[in-house]
């Protein structure tokens, strides 16, 4: 009996941590979109890709809690997401444009005119680890580095399915996760712009001579 309980016990630790390590693959999964298709595209290994991503989780806790009141003090007498943070739903978004518009003004003002410059891509690889580390001690000075967690959903009692223990957070994050995979497997294969993206990833020139915009 107590070695058919060992047993039992053992098999649903590797089921769980199985469950954890899906739910960890995910994540990095949505993370690793925005890498590949920067790579496949431009062939550029973008070493700042990480801070990216930490500057719209950044700005998600910001606007949670804060709002811009946080960095424009007159503004606190106004309703969120202006003079007071808002729910992590409404928060989240505001963080994904923010990263966003980072993005774009990188691209724009930083990589798009290395590009028309002639730089090659060891030139622009070094320009991303500079502004990793760049990124990388702003977050650290504006935001310390403590451990901090969201207003909302932070702390949630797991379920249990099928003796698997999961919070109500993580069933959403994944489904949500699994969700934007497959939307981006769709835009790539079944649009005229991820064609494209694909067409540019194939044969640049190819690509340019067939009318395609590769910017």
């Amino acid at each position: 009996a107590v070695v058919t309980s060992e047993s039992a016990a053992s098999a649903r630790r590797f089921f769980q941590l199985t469950l954890e390590g899906r739910k960890r693959g995910l994540y990095l999964a949505m993370a690793a979109i925005g890498l590949s298709l920067i790579f496949g595209t431009t062939g550029l290994v973008n070493f700042a890709h990480a801070e990216l991503v930490s500057f719209g989780a950044l700005m998600t806790y910001f606007f949670n809690f804060y709002g811009l009141a946080g960095v424009i003090g007159f503004l606190a007498p106004l309703p969120g997401p202006v003079g007071d943070g808002v729910n992590f739903i409404f928060a989240t978004i505001l963080g994904m444009l923010s990263g966003g518009v980072l993005g774009w003004a990188m691209n724009r003002w930083v990589f798009r005119t290395a590009r028309h410059s002639g730089d090659s891509l060891l030139a622009q690889m070094l320009m991303t680890i500079g502004g990793s580390i760049l990124l990388r001690y702003v977050f650290v000075y504006l935001f310390t580095g403590k451990f901090r967690t969201y207003r909302d959903y932070s702390a949630q009692r797991a379920s249990t399915f099928l003796g698997l223990e999961l919070t109500q957070k993580d069933m959403v994050a994944m489904s949500v996760s699994v969700v934007v995979l497959l939307a981006v497997g769709w835009v790539l294969l079944k649009t005229r712009t991820g064609r494209a993206m694909r067409a540019v990833s194939a044969n640049k020139d190819l690509a340019e001579a067939s009318g395609i915009g590769v910017e």
